[in-house]
């Protein structure tokens, strides 16, 4: 099944990880130090041109390939974890960016679920 979360983004609905609130989440320190490695990483992408209300963060289950880019963003990552010993953002990982709330979200993915 597939989940539209704004724009012309289409997700799998196995793929989601979670769903949050922006208004919520971005005040606390882990949420913030998760979404700068995350840009940090060149990672994160929108869904659509209005202001976000939500970012829903993505990890293909199948076994895909990433492509050259993907690959040396998420080495360099490794290289800043190690460096660091911080940064939340798994390999394959992506986050985007909605203009949906969180519950218009969730709402979508149990409708098609």
């Amino acid at each position: 099944m597939y989940v539209h979360i704004g724009s012309d983004r289409i997700v799998r609905l196995c793929d989601i990880v979670g769903i949050f609130d922006l208004d919520g989440e971005i005040t606390t320190e882990d949420t913030g130090e998760f979404l700068k490695g995350a840009d940090a990483a060149g990672i994160t992408s929108l869904a659509g041109d209005d202001l976000p209300r939500s970012f829903v963060v993505i990890s293909p289950k199948e076994d895909m390939s990433p492509d050259a880019h993907d690959k040396k963003v998420y080495e360099e990552l490794r290289r800043k974890k190690k460096k660091k010993n911080e940064s939340a953002v798994r390999e394959g990982e992506k986050v985007v960016f909605s203009r949906l709330s969180p519950q218009s979200l969730a709402d979508r993915g149990a409708i098609h679920g």
